[in-house]
């Protein structure tokens, strides 16, 4: 850059030199200066943050090379205007603005709710307990007494009450109630024989009952009802019903033997009523009876 001076005045006369004209400010250095930085951050916001970053660099180098230019200019012009004054040049770099840098892009992690599967819905099933019907419980009847044949010490061995046996257990059931056992027959309260049933009242007064050729005896509680019998001991209004009952005797006897009793012990004092007879025989059985004993006389059988 060259120096210039002002010509001399025209007056040989020295005096001060006339007063510098000041230039309007929109002519000044900084005025220009502020209108480029106005002018290039328009021009960056009109070109958005899609330019990259090499393109920002360059107008922030443009721009400064054009404030540098201007600021050299106007410089010159002061030389010129204003003699006797050194003049610095002074290279303004302007930031950066805002929209020349670029940011780079962050990137918002996108949280993806698990998708959330809704349960079936199943129909709540009602489970019904199973019923296992249970077997009827069946009561085992109490086992009732009985003994065999042989000697029996009442008492001790057997305990008085009513006994029955089916009958004989081969050719003929014997039996008899003792009130001794000295083996004498005076001991005998009462015996009998018998191919069929035997009813047998043992008393608590009994020291020993005997039997032999008999099949067990058991206490007896009852019978069903039956509609006819042969030989051996009945018992009225538990097997055989009151009425009259007939037979037309059994041609393989020699007699047909039967009485009505008020008891089961087998002594005269039970006796009712009693016969022997021969062929057809009928018998009114009364209610008040207690037994009814046939013996040799075939099948009785209900008539009236």
């Amino acid at each position: 850059m060259s120096d210039s001076f002002y010509p001399p005045p025209s007056s040989p006369s020295v005096g001060p030199l006339p007063e510098r004209r000041k230039r309007p400010w929109w002519q000044r250095w900084w005025a220009i200066s502020i209108g480029v930085f106005l002018l290039v951050g328009i021009v960056g916001a009109i070109a958005g943050p899609k330019k990259d970053k090499d393109e920002s660099t360059a107008s922030t180098a443009t721009t400064s090379g054009s404030v540098s230019a201007t600021t050299a200019a106007h410089a010159s012009t002061s030389a010129r205007t204003e003699p006797r004054t050194t003049t610095t040049t002074t290279t303004t770099t302007l930031p950066a603005t805002a929209d020349s840098i670029t940011t780079p892009a962050t990137v918002v992690p996108t949280t993806q709710a698990p998708a959330t599967q809704a349960p079936a819905t199943q129909p709540p099933t009602t489970e019904v307990p199973e019923t296992m019907a249970e077997p009827p419980t069946t009561t085992a009847a109490p086992s009732l007494p009985s003994f065999g044949d042989g000697q029996q010490i009442v008492g001790q061995d057997i305990q008085p009450g009513v006994y029955r046996t089916e009958g004989a257990g081969g050719f003929n059931c014997y039996f008899q109630r003792l009130k001794g056992l000295s083996g004498e027959f005076g001991d005998i309260i009462t015996n009998g024989n018998s191919t069929g049933p035997v009813i047998v009242e043992i008393a608590a007064t009994d020291v020993a009952f005997d039997s032999n050729g008999c099949k067990d005896w058991i206490a007896f509680l009852g019978a069903p009802v039956i509609d006819s019998f042969g030989d051996g001991d009945w018992a009225v209004g538990s097997q055989l019903s009151a009425g009259r009952w007939s037979t037309d005797g059994d041609p393989s006897s020699v007699n047909c033997y039967w009485e009505r009793d008020r008891g089961f012990t087998h002594t005269f004092g039970d006796i009712v009523a009693n016969n022997n007879t021969n062929g057809k025989t009928t018998v009114e059985i009364r209610s008040k009876d207690v037994r009814f004993t046939s013996d040799g006389c075939g099948t009785w059988r209900k008539v009236g």
